[in-house]
């Protein structure tokens, strides 16, 4: 009973507040589990090119999971949330959490994050030098190489990640917490 009053008082709160009638009670729930995934992508302060094309992925993959007759085009929630952040992390993190503890969605949320993490390099220049580095690139041809270790997940969605997974208690579970330090080698 409590999912379904959390979820539908926030269906309908997000539905008025942004004018969407039309965004389905499937389509949302698809926004509901994708939205952790919004927050890391966006930790870096935006959402670039790539983290899209990952979110909109992870968006037609819940869709299939969730088994939908049509897949929700969720381009401009996605960026709507990723840009008022703020304003729905609460809401959104509190519904999230009921329906993760009742539908036992915790390794499912986990990776859709980790897979939003790794859509870039952690780090912008690392990114675009990476794209232009030959495997035979050396710094005694005078093309520009990374600095130190490349890394795939960046510091600040490290963070993001971890405060998302202690916001909903899933850091108290020693095999989910050994999991994400495992792969973020915190």
């Amino acid at each position: 009973m409590e999912m379904a009053t959390e979820f539908s008082q926030l269906y309908e709160r997000y539905r008025h507040q942004r004018q969407n009638y039309t965004i389905t009670v499937e389509a949302f729930q698809v926004l509901l589990m994708v939205y952790p995934s919004i927050l890391v992508a966006q930790a870096d302060g935006h959402v670039d090119t790539s983290e899209m094309i990952q979110l909109n992925k992870l968006v037609k993959h819940l869709s299939s999971k969730l088994a939908l007759e049509e897949q929700p085009d969720l381009n401009s929630e996605i960026r709507y949330l990723s840009w008022n952040s703020r304003i729905w992390r609460g809401y959104f993190l509190t519904a999230l959490r009921i329906f993760m503890a009742q539908n036992k969605l915790e390794h499912e949320l986990i990776d859709l994050m980790l897979t939003a993490a790794s859509s870039s390099t952690g780090s912008v220049i690392n990114n675009i030098l990476m794209r232009n580095i030959s495997p035979a690139a050396n710094g005694r041809t005078g093309r520009l190489v990374p600095n130190g270790e490349v890394e795939f997940i960046s510091l600040k969605e490290k963070e993001e990640i971890m405060a998302i997974l202690d916001y909903m208690n899933l850091l108290e579970d020693e095999a989910i917490a050994w999991k994400v330090r495992h792969i973020l080698r915190q």
